[in-house]
């Protein structure tokens, strides 16, 4: 079957989490002293609080918790779920307050002293920032990020590089902290001019990974621009955009080292490497899977450094994949438009209306996008993929060929706009062009599962090249074994061929992998009929009516459940 490829620490999500335990048997302890009415408003607030976190609508949950704990001033659990919704949302002065009593207790203690020393450093009292951090308990978040955050407070108080230093030389024993520790005390020694013991740390982080952090390739970058190592730093550059081919970031860094202007260090103050320090938090917390700390660390960041648009355009990607699209689209347009990411975050902006169901709306977004840049192909492909969601495959097929005007023969991902634009003229029925530009993509990515899956299905399904079909897509399942839609492929090219037996065999693991997909169920049931098992074959059918299909498709398996597969006006398996 063809398929479309579309492109910690606990404790705190934990303390989040028991409230919803906790919480409401003290609502129903207050209910036995008599006092219905109020208990009654607060069970309605409680439940529609719980309800908007459940859809991930943060400032909503964060106000009708708090309305629940105004009545409920003991309820200490609640008033932590309310500090952290509120945190989530982004509500600072806020949580601020709320934050107060809390720092120093439980298990959240950790969230609300960062809150704290966040705003003592934006107010620019070190000391009490320095206090928040020495009142946290040891281990847990304050065993990595407490002695990097110490630094820059002590380095921004005294500007003692060294005392600075050892506070991150005492974490570098801890596994995989190379990243860090190098980051920061390159951060540290370039903000304090000693560029060549910058360098070397710099270097020695971007060793730690095998794919760098951006932020760490910008910092080293900057540094090397400023020694007028022009060369090296677009070689450092050129290599991540090999990598990360669609990376606008890349591509803005680029044209300023060509423009050859004088630039500063990305962190240019003690409370700049704290924010650095906060915007790492939450895209590690993000990538672990929990979006709403991530949130606060994203917030936290932009608290201190109000300009550090890669911390804005990370809570905006947080909220859309939270499916807050319309709070993302807020965050994405307040990005400034000298930033690198204003391109970027314009596309967003379209996206993000699309999975609001606003399709016309980003239609205008990224075809305005492509008027302002008539040079850069990515409107164009964006557009195309918009179209190609919305099932318009003529207005597809136009979008990408307008982007394949307009991007570069050396482009790393010159292969995928081929592989769309076959997509797109295959479903709008100019198979000759689409199996010529499917070809081509292929000749660039002879191993890539999909696009192998995907020509290999067209052929089988027109029951074209068989022999070459079945070779690509038994390449495909040896790439992705356990992929239902590639499993189903292989068991329809050997239908197609009229190996029936061997079919079923496939078709059946295909069903298994993906069990509610209407073709794989109808394939599976033209199988069965063709080795005599009829009645399953009828089953299968009327599974995958169950499931739901086109009103084309949905005639014709009605048909096969009525009359058999005879009576079906297709060509034979095998023409």
């Amino acid at each position: 079957m063809k398929r479309i490829s579309n492109r910690t620490t606990t404790a705190l999500a934990a303390a989040a989490l028991s409230c919803a335990v906790i919480v409401v048997p003290a609502l129903a302890a207050s209910d036995a002293h008599g006092d219905d009415r109020p208990a009654a408003s607060r069970y309605g607030s409680y439940l529609a609080g719980r309800h908007a976190e459940a859809i991930n609508d943060l400032g909503s949950a964060a106000g009708f918790m708090a309305r629940v704990s105004l009545e409920e001033p003991d309820n200490k659990l609640l008033h932590e779920r309310t500090f952290l919704l509120t945190a989530s949302a982004g509500l600072l002065d806020r949580a601020i307050v709320l934050a107060g009593p809390l720092a120093g207790e439980g298990d959240v203690d950790v969230a609300a002293s960062l809150v704290l020393l966040a705003d003592s450093l934006a107010e620019g009292d070190q000391d009490a920032a320095l206090a928040r951090l020495d009142a946290l308990p040891e281990g847990g978040l304050n065993r990595l990020l407490g002695p990097v955050l110490r630094a820059w407070i002590l380095f921004g108080r005294d500007g003692d590089i060294d005392a600075a230093q050892a506070q991150i030389d005492s974490i570098r024993a801890e596994a995989g902290t190379g990243t860090i520790t190098n980051m920061h005390a390159g951060l540290l020694y370039d903000l304090a001019g000693q560029e060549a013991e910058a360098r070397k740390a710099f270097e020695a982080a971007m060793v730690a990974e095998q794919v760098p952090p951006f932020r760490l390739v910008q910092a080293y970058v900057s540094l090397l621009r400023r020694l007028g190592e022009t060369e090296a730093a677009n070689a450092t550059l050129q290599d991540y955009y090999q990598r990360n081919p669609n990376s606008e970031l890349v591509r803005s860094e680029m044209d300023e080292l060509r423009s050859d202007e004088s630039n500063e260090p990305i962190a240019r103050s003690a409370p700049d490497g704290a924010a650095e320090v906060f915007f790492g938090a939450a895209g590690g917390f993000y990538r672990q899977g929990e979006p709403q700390v991530a949130l606060i660390f994203g917030y936290l960041a932009l608290k201190l450094r109000p300009d550090l648009e890669i911390a804005r355009f990370l809570v905006g990607d947080i909220l859309d994949s939270l499916g807050r699209q319309d709070e993302a689209i807020g965050v994405f347009r307040a990005i400034d438009e000298s930033s690198p990411l204003y391109w970027e975050a314009r596309m967003r902006v379209a996206e993000s209306l699309a999975g609001l169901g606003r399709a016309d709306e980003a239609v205008g977004e990224l075809t305005n996008l492509a008027e302002l840049r008539k040079h850069d192909p990515e409107p164009l492909n964006r557009l195309g993929d918009l179209m190609r969601v919305e099932e318009r495959w003529d207005e597809a097929v136009a979008a990408y060929r307008g982007a394949l005007e307009r991007i570069a023969p050396e482009n790393p991902s010159l292969w995928a706009l081929h592989y769309a634009l076959g997509i797109a003229l295959e479903r709008s029925k100019h198979w000759e062009e689409a199996e010529a530009s499917l070809l081509k993509a292929l000749a660039s990515q002879p191993e890539h599962p999909y696009l192998l899956n995907y020509l290999g299905y067209s052929w089988a399904d027109q029951g074209i090249n068989l022999a070459k079909a079945r070779g690509m897509i038994e390449r495909a399942v040896e790439l992705r074994p356990t992929d239902g839609y590639i499993v189903d492929s292989l068991g329809w090219v050997l239908y197609r061929a009229g190996e029936y037996t061997a079919a079923v065999r496939h078709l059946e693991r295909a069903v298994e992998l993906r069990p509610t997909d209407p073709v794989i169920n109808d394939h599976l049931g033209d199988a069965y009929w063709h080795v005599g098992r009829h009645q399953e074959a009828r089953f299968q059918w009327q599974r995958a009516l169950s499931f739901g299909s086109d009103a084309e498709a949905d005639a014709t398996i009605r048909s096969k459940i009525e009359h058999g597969w005879g009576a079906r006006s297709e060509a034979q398996p095998g023409d």
